[in-house]
């Protein structure tokens, strides 16, 4: 596969999104997409893994049929999962006939780091560098060619449980996908769409899904914390099918027309129409938003709970939401009074004619890829030119 073509998968809470993008005019465009619906799955964790291949290969299949190729190489995201994170501290030495830090000391602080994550039960997703310390001093953005003793490593590590983590390897493998990274979503949209002032001062961004919502909050430019919270927003809508006594579709129009609008009158009764009946019933206006309200708090509640857990006696400075469950009407006030901080909203969607608009995620997975790409590129030339340097001064050496 050329460096201009990148093929993403996205495996969510409802379906599972195949794209394929090229690059024109320096932007990427999606030239190939294709859907199915997330069978096999229980709150974001797969529990059937044939069903799941048949999903990933559909998807695959509808993108690749449009851009007429077959892709060798994809980049697989996904949310839920139980995902946890820790910030882990390391440290090698520098043999003294060395005197320079090189690739390959960086490599040994970071397995060094990775080794810190000791439990069986864990799965390695992202190994993230915070910060390094040469001889004790930190704010070293590249230690490369730095002369020390010691090289200290602050990294953000992201985890979940094996078993999931080895069933989305398993179902990836039987799909004939050859992954060439696995990220989760919700740390490559805060890496995206946060602005670089608002990774410095510190903000989480929240990205609510069907059955899980998605945590990922950078502190000086940093990643921080990523946590998963097992709530999101079709709990809303069971909550109003229970309260209201209405089916599952019926309660998810209710919660799209109605969310948290503040009515004209306290307790005005609604019109509901039930499709699946065609008969019409009044509810109190008020009854529906006590019941959105009641779950909501809950997420929030869990959310202070993440940040007071793993925070490490920080707060974040401010809140941006995104995914699907933060379309509700009247989200971002009510997220806002709830959690005592400014709240925002990120719309991602993808506004490109005859594609899905929250193809949009596929986007955003794609740029990403495509900017680490770049990065991993420009390391390599650096590490190129850095070796034929040295070979240049051995040549000298010999030569004089």
């Amino acid at each position: 596969m050329g460096n201009e073509i990148i093929a993403v998968i996205d495996i969510g809470s409802y379906k599972i999104t195949a794209a394929i993008g090229s690059k024109y005019n320096g932007e990427w465009t999606i030239t190939g997409y294709g859907e199915s619906p997330c069978i096999g799955f229980k709150k974001d964790m797969i529990y059937d893994v044939k069903a799941c291949v048949k999903c990933i290969q559909s998807a695959l299949a509808q993108a690749e049929s449009q851009v007429g190729i077959k892709v060798n190489q994809i980049f697989v995201g996904f949310s839920g999962g139980n995902i946890t994170s820790t910030n882990k501290v390391a440290s090698i030495n520098i043999p003294q006939s060395q005197k320079f830090v090189n690739y390959k000391d960086v490599d040994l602080v970071t397995k060094a780091c990775q080794q810190k994550i000791s439990s069986q039960e864990l799965e390695i997703i992202h190994t993230t560098t915070r910060d390094y310390a040469v001889d004790g001093s930190w704010g070293i953005s590249d230690p490369i060619g730095k002369k020390c003793s010691r090289l200290d490593m602050e990294a953000h590590i992201i985890h979940g449980q094996a078993n999931a983590v080895q069933n989305l390897y398993q179902a990836l493998k039987q799909a004939e996908i050859h992954a060439a990274g696995v990220f989760f979503i919700p740390y490559v949209l805060a890496y995206q769409l946060l602005e670089p002032v608002e990774k410095e001062i510190g903000t989480i961004l929240v990205d609510i899904g069907g059955s899980t919502t998605g945590l990922c909050w950078f502190h000086r430019g940093k990643p921080w914390m990523t946590y998963t919270i097992p709530i999101g927003s079709e709990h809303v809508t069971s909550d109003l099918a229970i309260g209201l006594r209405l089916p599952i579709s019926d309660a998810s129009e209710v919660k799209i027309n109605y969310g948290l609008q503040e009515m004209d009158v306290i307790g005005e009764a609604v019109e509901i129409t039930a499709k699946s009946t065609m008969h019409n019933r009044k509810v109190s206006s008020k009854l529906i938003r006590d019941i959105i309200e009641a779950r909501l708090q809950e997420m929030v509640d869990w959310i202070n709970f993440s940040i007071k857990e793993y925070g490490q006696g920080l707060k974040p400075a401010e809140m941006v939401i995104t995914g699907g469950g933060s379309k509700l009407v009247g989200l971002e006030e009510f997220f806002s009074m709830s959690a005592n901080m400014p709240v925002r909203k990120i719309d991602y969607n993808n506004h490109a004619e005859k594609l899905p608009i929250d193809a949009g995620i596929s986007s955003t997975f794609m740029e990403y890829v495509a900017d680490n790409l770049q990065k991993d590129c420009e390391q390599e030339n650096k590490l190129l030119f850095n070796l034929k340097s040295s070979l240049k001064n051995v040549i000298d050496r010999f030569s004089s």
